[in-house]
């Protein structure tokens, strides 16, 4: 895998991250250390919805020890992974 910012790779990963499958997979530390970037904030972004973009970007800032640019660039990732699924609602009751 050579490609890392390809977001069906994130999607493949994500979901057993933690399990052997991934130990055996031998991918790269930088994209595991992402997933693991990307699983925290998800988790913190479900615990904490409400809570104001420049928060959730303090908290992968202080949590990974990342620079705000690969904090935007983590919670970017993180939103478009699930969907967009306030704007698909909204479509869907128009």
């Amino acid at each position: 895998m050579n490609n890392h910012e390809n977001i069906d790779d994130y999607a493949k990963w994500l979901p057993i991250l933690g399990t052997k499958e991934i130990e055996d997979a031998h991918l790269p530390q930088p994209f595991v250390q992402r997933l693991v970037r990307i699983k925290g904030i998800y988790d913190y972004w479900l615990q904490f919805p409400t809570k104001p973009m420049s928060e959730i970007v303090d908290f992968a800032k202080q949590m990974f020890d990342i620079k705000q640019t690969q904090a935007y660039q983590d919670i970017n990732l993180v939103k478009l992974l699930p969907g967009d699924i306030e704007s698909s609602t909204r479509s869907f009751w128009r």
